[in-house]
C-alpha cells in the first residue's frame, strides 16, 4: 500500500490505477489494474479528473 501512496504523491495525484499499475510492474511487483483499484478505494486515493476542453456548440438560425 505504501507503494501505491508512493506514486500517488509522486505523480501529484494524477496517476490512477492503470498508470500505477504500469509503474508497478515496471518495479517488478505483479498485480492488477482491479486489485490496485480497489486498495486505492479503500485508502480513499483518487486521481485528479480533468475535464476535457470542449468548443461552445454555436446555435444558428437560416433567415428568410
Amino acid at each position: 500500500m505504501s507503494r501505491i501512496q508512493q506514486l500517488y504523491q509522486k505523480s501529484n495525484g494524477r496517476y490512477g490505477s492503470p498508470r500505477i499499475t504500469v509503474e508497478l510492474k515496471a518495479q517488478g511487483v505483479m498485480t492488477s489494474r482491479p486489485r490496485i483499484a480497489r486498495l486505492m478505494q479503500k485508502a480513499g486515493i483518487r486521481s485528479i479528473n480533468r475535464q476535457k476542453y470542449r468548443v461552445p456548440q454555436i446555435l444558428t438560425t437560416t433567415i428568410r
